[in-house]
């Protein structure tokens, strides 16, 4: 599976629920591209983004300095089409640099499967943005923070997620049940997938062999009030009166980390709270493994912030450790109170020193809550049993996801008759062909010819050919004959919807047919072992005959097959003579290297000789279809 994560900061040294999903998934197999709206510049990072090279498959949401755009394609009906509603939701600030933005990246990743974003906030709107833009599902995982905290919080912003997501995902059913009461969304949107930890990474704590009132208890998180610090150092005062021996050590950095200083050195405990700062993953285990007690003493802070089952407690949990917390939010989804810890109601320091004084007395308490602990963190809150629940909702969103209706959002259709009328009028007969016939007659008799071509065709094949492209297949009867010569995929385009609904009619099996936007092939590169391209670059006007060759070769795999029938006549009227003329081939089509024929006799010809030999058919009043037959080089000359 190609997956593509939307995040705002990477890499995050606090946010290790996204590196453990990241580090499982690509263990798997899969592959994990990462766009970050920013770079937090940190001075840590966590050994598991080394390890696994994830800064090599993470860019960051600025255009290239050396970037050559076409405005013409920023700008174009189709990108606007495709995210004009978001931006009309969001009332964040959108400027002409931005559309750029979301129309190169999404360029960049059109080949994934699905758009996961983490946070439900401007990260989830540029993921789901991309995700209309390349026609691909799209998820995001609501957190905390974007979605309680009141100064970061948007009811409509979240709304207009929920409504675009194919599924939500939540790590608690505390925000599963708040996100139903606040979009009234059905409770089947919304999945719940613990962010968590690898339980193996965590070795059991070794007994300490220290003297028995040496108690080291640990603190892990942000400096900031959800946390509820303040509490714990306040409790700490009562802790150190019975025991003076017990000590703190909280690790960890933020906005009141001089606050919470002065705090504990006004309360007297300099001796007995230490603060660590900022550490790695890696130096919070260490830590951890030579602690008796962790403590996070949750808060619902002010502005309505919330923690969502801290990781911090989790890791704790994995080595054995007894862990106190409060009965704020999701936290008693994690720790039920006297089985796999303790919870005291929040902001009540003296419930929480007594919890702490509890453990410190009672060891055996402690090693019975730290084996409880342990197997919760196993069974429930276990990265590979999570990102097994992960995998097998995008699994299910991409195998039901309507593959024609996806396709339908990312073109423009029109109807074929306004179109071509359109262009005589501009271009005078030249981009017209003979309308005075049914669209149906012109098709049958279309079809006759190019089966006449099967057994030339099969003659260039190798007999392993797995995906076909019937570029230009009007109703698709003829890809049908195609398609014989493939394995497994064969699939039919074309820029016209009115031929295209019939062809959906008859489909069967795995022709699958759908419209294309000109100059736009939404396949990633080297995707089909075949091109089949038949009448269909002589009705091209101006710079739209390039477009659709760059497009044809890149989805063309190296060793592919291009067979091009052309007419050098449109509607046995009017000359094109940049398709007649063969340089326009070799260089539209570099580095294929074409050997050409004719319909009539199949027979190899001159390419230097083909306007004369155009001009010996018109004398016998007959037009010239050239068949040119090149194979893709396995790498450029």
């Amino acid at each position: 599976m190609n997956i593509l994560y939307v995040v705002d900061l990477f890499p995050k040294l606090s946010e290790t629920f996204i590196l453990n999903e990241v580090v499982e998934l690509t263990n798997r197999g899969h592959s994990v591209q990462i766009l970050a709206l920013r770079n937090p510049q940190e001075k840590l990072t966590n050994e598991d983004v080394l390890k696994n090279n994830l800064l090599n498959k993470t860019s960051y949401l600025e255009l290239p300095n050396s970037l050559k755009l076409k405005l013409t394609y920023a700008f174009s009906k189709v990108f606007y089409n495709n995210i004009l509603n978001s931006i009309r939701n969001n009332k964040g600030k959108t400027t002409y640099k931005d559309l750029i933005k979301l129309s190169y990246f999404s360029t960049r990743y059109s080949n994934v499967d699905i758009v996961h974003a983490h946070f439900a906030a401007q990260a989830a709107i540029t993921g789901m943005q991309i995700a209309k833009i390349i026609n691909k599902p799209f998820t995001f995982t609501a957190h905390a923070y974007e979605i309680f905290k009141e100064k970061n919080y948007s009811r409509n912003r979240l709304i207009m997620l929920v409504e675009n997501a194919s599924k939500v995902i939540t790590p608690s059913k505390f925000n599963k049940d708040y996100i139903v009461r606040e979009t009234n969304c059905s409770e089947d949107k919304i999945e719940i997938v613990r962010a968590t930890i690898c339980p193996e990474k965590f070795k059991i704590k070794e007994p300490i062999t220290s003297e028995e009132d040496k108690i080291k208890i640990i603190a892990i998180g942000r400096l900031v009030e959800k946390k509820g610090f303040e509490y714990l150092i306040k409790a700490m005062k009562l802790i150190v009166q019975r025991n003076p021996n017990a000590f703190l050590n909280i690790i960890g950095e933020g906005e009141l980390e001089n606050d919470l200083r002065k705090q504990s050195y006004n309360l007297g405990l300099a001796k007995s709270v230490n603060f660590l700062g900022a550490l790695s993953n890696e130096k919070c285990i260490d830590e951890l493994s030579s602690s008796d007690i962790a403590v996070l003493p949750c808060v619902k802070a002010r502005d309505g912030d919330l923690d969502v089952c801290p990781l911090t407690l989790q890791e704790a949990m994995a080595m054995e450790i007894p862990v106190i917390s409060t009965t704020v939010g999701s936290v008693p989804e994690l720790i039920e109170d006297g089985i796999e810890g303790i919870l005291v109601p929040e902001r009540d320091e003296n419930a929480l020193a007594d919890a702490i004084i509890k453990l410190i007395d009672n060891p055996t308490l402690r090693r019975k809550l730290g084996q409880n602990g342990r197997m919760k963190i196993i069974k429930e809150f276990n990265i590979k049993t999570q990102v097994n629940r992960l995998v097998e909702i995008w699994q299910t969103i991409i195998d039901n996801n309507d593959e024609d209706k996806c396709k339908d959002k990312i073109i423009e259709k029109f109807d074929p008759y306004e179109y071509w009328s359109s262009r005589s009028k501009k271009f005078g007969k030249a981009a017209v062909g003979n309308l005075s016939k049914p669209i149906e007659e012109c098709e049958k008799g279309s079809e006759a010819g190019k089966k006449k071509l099967l057994p030339l065709f099969a003659s260039f094949l190798e007999g392993n050919e797995s995906r076909l492209l019937d570029f230009g297949c009007g109703y698709g009867r003829f890809t049908r004959n195609l398609s014989e010569f493939v394995t497994d995929e064969a699939w039919g385009v074309d820029a016209t919807s009115e031929l295209i609904e019939i062809a959906e009619q008859e489909k069967t099996n795995q022709k699958t047919f759908f419209t294309v936007s000109r100059g736009n092939i939404p396949f990633s590169d080297n995707y089909f072992d075949i091109v089949w391209v038949s009448y269909v670059l002589e009705h091209l006007i101006g710079d739209e005959k390039e477009k659709i060759a760059k497009e044809l070769l890149r989805v063309l795999k190296p060793n592919g097959l291009l067979f091009i029938v052309v007419n050098t006549v449109i509607g046995h009227q009017v000359k094109q003579c940049d398709i007649r003329t063969f340089n326009w081939y070799e260089k539209v089509f570099t580095p294929i290297e074409f050997e050409v024929k004719t319909e009539k006799e199949l027979k190899t010809i001159n390419k230097d000789n083909i306007e004369e030999l155009e001009k010996e058919y018109e004398d016998i009043g007959q037009n010239l279809v050239l068949i040119l037959i090149g194979k893709k080089p396995k790498t450029n000359k």
